[in-house]
């Protein structure tokens, strides 16, 4: 209808009717609308014209926007007074800052004494350091499994950081996208904290004995199962002993690097890339890559 006053110019609404094979009825009822939305204005002589568009629904969607915004404070109001009546998470507690997140750290190694689960996308610091509190909790017998991200593969202060740890009797993996910073204690909680680059920040979460925290269990585990074991020792054994390049492909296929992005570090084409990865999944019986990743380290050349 509006395209049809636009094209129309003052028209009655016969003319209008005509001009979309509408009935008058009809012609007459849309008219109307558009003319309490403010795109329609009738004149006296019973003729209708379009006006333009863009203050009347600009108002509209300012109407829509203040109804949005209102539904939304009045979703927030009703969420609370469910949380009160339902009964909150009680199981999850907020980590508002990084010192608060070390400080909890530094708890759960303390107060734990069977196990600690690990995963550690990788450190912010410039220098990496040994968790505090971390080597005391191994020297008294905890059970302590870490997966690191594969980036600590090409950071040697990263590396030797973890080998520290190995050498006091941490287990340690690694597992490429490693997707977050976790830390459980004993099966009785766990502690999740997501770090900004500015190091002030830290999002973080500890969760205590619930569903919640069976799954974070169940998720390490699988990780665990994944991850590829870290060597306390970085010389390979026997075959290819002095071989640097048959190390940094080994470690660049851990890290889950593509053919083409190992072959530009080697400097080598993806062909040789390709022919060296299968001459080396047949050495050691390897049947896919990732097999070829657990033999590799079992053989002490990770």
């Amino acid at each position: 209808m509006y395209a049809a006053l636009v094209s129309l110019g003052p028209s009655s609404v016969s003319d209008v009717a005509t001009e979309t094979g509408l009935s008058n009825d009809v012609t007459s009822r849309a008219i109307d609308s558009l003319d309490a939305l403010g795109l329609v204005s009738w004149l006296d002589a019973g003729q209708a014209i379009a006006l333009t568009p863009r203050t009347a629904l600009d108002r509209v969607a300012q109407d829509h926007a203040t109804r949005s915004h209102q539904a939304r404070m009045a979703a927030d109001e009703l969420a609370q007074l469910w949380s009160v009546h339902q009964g909150r998470a009680d199981y999850l507690e907020v980590v508002p800052s990084l010192s608060a997140a070390r400080d909890t750290q530094s708890r759960v190694l303390t107060d734990s004494t069977s196990i600690i689960r690990a995963l550690s996308i990788g450190s912010l610091n410039a220098k990496p350091r040994v968790a505090e509190g971390l080597i005391e909790t191994l020297d008294r017998g905890t059970d302590v499994r870490s997966i690191y991200g594969a980036e600590v593969l090409r950071n040697p202060a990263a590396l030797d950081v973890v080998q520290q740890c190995i050498a006091h009797g941490e287990k340690s993996r690694v597992f490429p996208g490693v997707p977050m910073n976790l830390l459980i204690s004993d099966d009785r909680f766990a502690l999740i904290v997501v770090r900004v680059p500015d190091k002030r920040l830290a999002d973080g979460i500890v969760v205590h004995t619930s569903d919640l925290l069976d799954t974070l269990i169940g998720v390490f585990e699988a990780f665990w199962r994944l991850a590829v074991p870290v060597s306390a020792s970085t010389t390979p054994s026997q075959v290819d002993r002095e071989s640097t390049d048959t190390r940094r492909l080994l470690t660049n296929l851990a890290a889950g690097l593509t053919d083409k992005a190992i072959a530009r570090d080697l400097d080598v084409s993806e062909r040789t890339v390709r022919r060296r990865i299968s001459q080396l999944q047949e050495l050691l019986g390897a049947q896919t890559r990732f097999q070829l990743g657990v033999q590799a380290s079992r053989h002490g050349w990770l």
